[in-house]
């Protein structure tokens, strides 16, 4: 299983202003294997694989504790 050791936070400017949403497109080969997102929000976030709507959820996030959600969307590839 390929890992990628240095995540980066992103967004798309320097700082997210109050209500502010943003969509993040990236592309992957699969080439079999087993495939685990890692990803966090401040509050609310949908990932969608193909056009296909494979997850979503709600939560709190705080400033000084960083949180993610591991979900395996190997059914999805």
């Amino acid at each position: 299983m390929e890992q990628w050791n240095n995540p980066t936070w992103i967004w798309c400017n320097n700082s997210a202003d109050l209500d502010e949403y943003a969509e993040f497109y990236d592309t992957f080969n699969y080439n079999g294997g087993k495939v685990i997102l890692r990803i966090s929000a401040d509050s609310n976030y949908a990932f969608y694989l193909n056009g296909e709507l494979c997850e979503f959820d709600q939560y709190t996030d705080f400033p000084y504790d960083k949180v993610y959600d591991e979900i395996d969307i190997t059914k999805h590839c």
